[in-house]
């Protein structure tokens, strides 16, 4: 009876140590490959690092855990992500970007908006590439609803303008609404003077024929009128 039950405790014994040998075993893998798409305001690294930041989290068995059942780390400017086991050692990352047009400065924070005026992000963070726009007053600001803009023709033009510079891929620093409702571009060490929002399709698509001439340049490029007697727009160097 006594050998019996030694020959139990023997075999729950390796039962238990086969069983954490196992559970070792697995939390000791590591996803080593990870590919990152979708993202274009983060490098590759920097999406590593905001989605896997301890060693754990690239455990494949506790990834796959976390991701079906978990909620995802909250990352500025991005959506959502997907994360999807490519095998015991590599992971593809997919990464949805909020579409962000423009920022204006208030209690402290950069309050981004997308193409239709709703504020998507409230961060310290200054986004590359990203105008910021100066000259509005706001009594609140809140996320995920429009920005307070009363003059529903001065929102219009704004908006317009951000996706202008948006889609031609301009990159402009600030943009400036003067008291006479007015816009001025600041653009490296370039101000463009737009003027009142007439023909500003044809002034932005004008702008960005301009800008390879002007790169490495500073001064102040008139847009406001164009003669077409004359040279078209005026800059005058600093």
């Amino acid at each position: 009876m006594k050998n019996r039950m030694n020959k139990k405790i023997i075999v729950i014994i390796c039962i238990i140590v086969i069983l954490l040998a196992i559970v070792w075993f697995f939390l000791s893998l590591r996803v080593h490959d990870i590919y990152i798409s979708g993202n274009q305001k983060y490098s590759d690294k920097q999406i590593e690092k905001l989605i896997f930041k301890t060693e754990q989290d690239k455990n494949p068995v506790l990834l796959y855990f976390m991701t079906r059942f978990g909620e995802q780390k909250k990352i500025p400017f991005v959506a959502r992500y997907t994360v999807k086991l490519k095998s015991i050692n590599s992971v593809e990352v997919r990464v949805y970007e909020k579409n962000v047009v423009g920022y204006v400065t208030y209690m402290g924070n950069n309050m981004y908006f997308d193409g239709d005026g709703i504020v998507t992000e409230s961060t310290e963070t200054v986004l590359e590439g990203i105008p910021r726009i100066t000259g509005l007053n706001f009594d609140y600001i809140v996320v995920k609803e429009k920005l307070p803009i009363s003059n529903e023709k001065l929102f219009d033009t704004i908006m317009n303008l951000t996706q202008l510079l948006s889609k031609y891929k301009i990159k402009v620093d600030k943009i400036k609404v003067t008291d006479d409702k007015e816009y001025e571009l600041k653009i490296d060490g370039i101000t463009v003077n737009i003027g009142t929002a007439d023909d500003l399709n044809e002034k932005i698509v004008d702008l960005s024929d301009m800008l390879p001439k002007l790169e490495g340049l500073s001064g102040t490029l008139d847009m406001i009128e164009y003669d077409s007697t004359d040279t078209g727009y005026t800059f005058n160097k600093n």
